[in-house]
């Protein structure tokens, strides 16, 4: 058995950098494992493209799950096959291996099923969040409780290390305070902690839906992935479990539910949230409703 650290969840920008500079930043960061995640889509086969693009010192083996890079020491490092789907009700749903009936906007039981159809790993992406980034609401609790207990044992819940604490507190203390006080029931809280209390009542209700840690990295330029690993799991894996992308799959599934591995949390520095997500993805959204706006009507 060897012991592996996974970072799940990792969105690439491959018009910064190629697939070298991935494998180069895992093997400095100690990392063996990431998924490489589309949004709303499956980029799987884009992926494995740019991966067939390597050369000496490295071989490249993959299939439909997951791709193997060795380098001259025969030391390992692998892709997986991941997207990250939005569901209605606000909900994001990650999926780690076959992503065929995968649908944005569909219902988040649906693509749990359609997930579970093909033993792929359904996780749920920082579940306490809503879409506008708040906390969820009341009955988005009791419903994410409800799809524990229904899918007991058979889907994850993912600690994200985007949810930075303190630029929660901040945003609370400088905007949802006064927001409140008329009567508008928004909250930035620490929403790990969140599902970390969750979670602790989840087993006291033999609920198993069991936390795994992630960095949901957005690499939009090669020093971003410096931060591979920024917050990981860690799984002991032999040798024939990693026969395959399915092999691997299934070793990773079993393990998780099975609670044996370790959770190493963190959270990626707040300029690096800033630069390389928060302003890109505001910049991203007002040019949408611009162009939404000035659409010709009728």
């Amino acid at each position: 058995m060897a012991k592996a650290k996974i970072d799940f969840h990792i969105h690439p920008h491959f018009n910064s950098y190629n697939a070298e500079s991935i494998v180069e930043a895992m093997y400095a960061r100690g990392i063996d494992i990431v998924g490489l995640a589309g949004y709303n889509r499956d980029i799987f086969d884009d992926i494995r493209k740019e991966f067939d693009k390597l050369q000496n010192p490295f071989k490249v083996t993959n299939d439909s799950l997951a791709i193997k890079v060795t380098n001259e020491d025969d030391k390992e490092r692998y892709i997986l096959n991941v997207g990250e789907y939005e569901n209605k009700g606000g909900f994001h749903l990650l999926v780690f291996g076959n992503q065929k009936g995968i649908k944005q906007k569909e219902g988040l039981g649906k693509n749990i099923e359609a997930a579970l159809s093909t033993d792929s790993f359904a996780v749920i992406d920082h579940p306490f969040v809503a879409l506008n980034y708040s906390d969820i609401s009341k009955e988005n609790e009791d419903f994410l409780f409800g799809l524990c207990k229904d899918y007991n044992s058979k889907i994850a819940l993912e600690w994200n290390g985007y949810s930075i604490p303190l630029l929660k507190k901040g945003i609370d203390k400088l905007f949802c305070s006064t927001l409140r006080l008329i009567g508008e029931n928004i909250r930035f809280s620490d929403t790990n902690k969140k599902l970390e209390n969750f979670s602790g009542i989840l087993k006291q209700n033999k609920i198993n839906c069991p936390v795994i840690a992630d960095t949901d990295l957005h690499a939009r330029s090669k020093n971003d992935l410096d931060l591979i690993g920024t917050a990981n799991i860690e799984i002991d894996i032999a040798d024939f479990e990693k026969e395959s992308g399915k092999a691997l799959q299934k070793s990773l599934k079993e393990k998780i539910f099975n609670l044996e591995y370790e959770v190493n949390k963190g959270y990626v520095p707040r300029s690096h949230f800033l630069f390389s997500y928060a302003i890109p993805v505001g910049i991203s959204q007002m040019h949408k409703e611009i162009e939404r706006r000035i659409l010709p009507r009728g």
